[in-house]
C-alpha cells in the first residue's frame, strides 16, 4: 500500500503528520518506507543534488515512542502495532503504568537547522512530496491527523463567540502588518491598500473622541479645577497631556 501527498513548507518543517488505523483485534507488524522526492524524482537519484535530512517518529497517546533519522528515505523494519481489544481507555487511578487504548500517529519532519529554506514557499521548497510504502501483517491505513486544527478552529469559534467581530479584527490586523512590511520594502500600494494601512483601530478612534470632548469642554468630559487652583489652565484652554492621557 502507498501513500503520496506534497510538502506544504512550515515553520515547523512538517512533512506529514498521519493516524494510523489498524485491526482492533489482532496486533499488526508493519514495515514502512518513507521518501522525499522532488519533481517525483528521488533524491538520491538527482545528481550533485544535497541530501535532505529528516525524523520520523511514531507517537501513541501523543508520546514518542520511536523516532529514526536518516538523509532522502528511512524505513521502519517489523514494527509492531498492538491492537486495542479488551484494553481500557484509561488507566485506573494507582495503575498508571497500565497498557490502555493506543492512538497511533506517524510523523516526518524536515531539520530546518540544516535547510532551513523548507520553512517557507520558495523556489528551494518547491515541488516537494512525500511517499510511503507500508508492508504490513495485518489491515491498516493512514489518515490526515487534523486534532491541533480541529482544536485551533474551535477554540477561534470560541473567541468569536465571545467576541463577535473578533476574527475579522484580527485579519485586517494581518493584513496592514503585511502592508507595512511590503512598503517597507519600497513597494507601491494601492488606494485601497493605502487605506487599510492608515486606518485607525477603533479602540484609537475612540480615544481621540473622547480628547476631544475634553479639549472642546463637551458631554463627558473633566469638570474644569477651581479658579486659581494649582497649575489650573486659563479658561478655555486645552486640557494637558498628562489631562488628555486619564481619559
Amino acid at each position: 500500500m502507498e501513500y503520496s501527498d506534497p510538502y506544504v513548507p512550515t515553520k515547523y518543517g512538517i512533512i506529514f503528520k498521519e493516524k494510523i488505523v489498524i485491526s482492533p483485534t489482532d496486533h499488526t507488524s508493519s514495515t514502512m518506507n518513507i521518501k522525499i522526492l522532488k519533481s517525483a524524482e528521488e533524491l538520491d537519484k538527482i545528481p550533485d543534488y544535497k541530501p535532505k535530512y529528516f525524523r520520523v517518529d511514531i507517537l501513541d497517546n501523543d508520546v514518542p515512542i520511536y523516532t529514526q533519522k536518516g538523509y532522502n528515505q528511512i524505513t521502519l523494519s517489523h514494527f509492531m502495532f498492538r491492537c486495542n481489544q479488551g484494553l481500557p481507555d484509561t488507566a485506573e487511578e494507582g495503575k498508571e503504568n497500565e497498557e490502555v487504548k493506543h492512538n497511533y500517529v506517524i510523523q516526518a519532519l524536515f531539520d530546518l537547522n540544516e535547510w532551513p529554506e523548507g520553512k517557507s514557499q520558495c523556489e528551494q521548497s518547491d515541488e516537494f512530496t512525500w511517499l510511503i510504502k507500508m508492508y504490513s501483517s495485518e489491515t491498516l491505513a493512514l489518515i490526515k491527523d487534523t486534532d491541533k486544527e480541529d482544536k485551533e478552529k474551535s477554540l477561534k469559534g470560541q473567541w468569536e463567540a465571545d467576541e463577535v467581530g473578533r476574527a475579522e479584527k484580527a485579519k485586517i490586523s494581518r493584513q496592514k502588518y503585511l502592508l507595512k512590511i511590503k512598503q517597507k520594502n519600497g513597494e507601491t500600494l494601492t488606494e485601497e491598500e493605502l487605506e487599510i494601512v492608515n486606518e485607525k483601530r477603533e479602540r484609537i478612534r475612540k480615544k481621540d473622541q473622547d480628547e476631544q470632548a475634553v479639549k472642546g469642554g463637551g458631554k463627558g468630559g473633566k469638570a474644569p479645577p477651581p479658579k486659581g487652583g494649582k497649575g489650573a489652565p486659563a479658561k478655555g484652554a486645552p486640557a494637558t497631556e498628562e489631562e488628555a492621557d486619564t481619559v
